[in-house]
C-alpha cells in the first residue's frame, strides 16, 4: 500500500524508471510525484513497491522553525498537488491497483490532511488541561497518544520488544514534541490551501528547490 517512496532513502530499477519518463520537474515534491507516477503506470497489483523496515540512511535535518515550516509547506503542498493530479487512482475499479491501495490508503492520505487541522485543538486542550489541573483530561490525551504509538509499533517487526517498551515509556514527553510539530504542520497546511489554485492546474505547481542551511 506504499504511495510515497521517500526520496532520501529510495531506490528504483533504472529500466522501469526510464519507461515512465523519469522524474517530473513540474512538482514541488519529486519523491511523491515519482512514486505515484510509477504506480499509476505499472499498477501495484502485479508490481511491488516495497519498504525495507531495517534500512538505515542519514539525511540532514532543518535547524530552525522557519525552515521547518518551509519544509513542511513544500511537503504538504506537494502532497495535495499529487493527490489531485492522480485522483483517478482513488476508488479505482480497473483492477490495476489493489483494493486496499485504491479504496483505503490513498483516501486515508487525503483524510490525513483533514486530521492535521485538529492538531492545534489537541495542543490547546492539553495545555488547558495542565493549567486547569485537569489531570484526567491530560491523562486521557496521553493514553490516546500511547494507543496510537502502540498501533504504530505493532506494525514495525524490526524494533525489539525492549525498544518498544522504552518508546512507550517516553510517550508522555513525545506528546509535547508532537504538539509542536502538529502546530507547524497546521500552519504549513493552511499556507498550502492558499496555493491550492496552482495545485489543481496541472503543470503550474512551484518547483523551485532551495536547500536549507546546513
Amino acid at each position: 500500500m506504499q504511495y510515497i517512496i521517500g526520496g532520501a532513502g529510495s531506490a528504483f530499477r533504472v529500466p522501469f524508471l526510464k519507461m515512465v519518463g523519469g522524474y517530473d520537474i513540474n512538482t514541488p515534491t519529486e519523491d511523491i510525484a515519482l512514486s505515484l507516477k510509477m504506480i499509476n503506470y505499472f499498477g501495484n497489483k502485479d508490481w511491488v513497491f516495497g519498504y525495507s523496515a531495517n534500512a538505515i540512511f542519514y539525511t540532514m535535518p532543518v535547524h530552525y522553525y522557519q525552515e521547518l515550516i518551509a519544509q513542511r509547506l513544500r511537503w504538504r503542498y506537494g502532497q495535495i498537488y499529487e493527490l489531485i493530479k492522480n485522483k483517478t487512482m482513488m476508488f479505482n475499479h480497473s483492477g490495476k491497483y489493489t483494493f486496499l491501495f485504491s479504496f483505503f490508503r490513498l483516501p486515508l492520505a487525503a483524510f490525513g490532511l483533514i486530521v492535521i487541522l485538529t492538531g492545534p485543538f489537541l495542543t490547546f486542550t492539553s495545555v488547558f488541561a495542565l493549567l486547569s489541573l485537569d489531570y484526567y483530561l491530560f491523562l486521557g490525551l496521553t493514553l490516546l497518544l500511547t494507543f496510537t504509538l502502540l498501533f504504530t509499533l505493532a506494525n514495525e517487526p524490526k524494533i525489539s520488544i525492549s525498544d518498544k517498551i522504552k518508546l512507550i515509556c517516553f510517550s508522555p514527553a513525545l506528546f509535547v514534541l508532537l504538539s509542536v510539530i502538529s502546530f507547524i504542520e497546521f500552519i504549513a497546511l493552511i499556507l498550502s490551501f492558499k496555493k491550492i489554485k496552482q495545485a489543481v492546474k496541472y503543470g503550474k505547481a512551484d518547483s523551485g528547490w532551495n536547500h536549507v542551511s546546513r
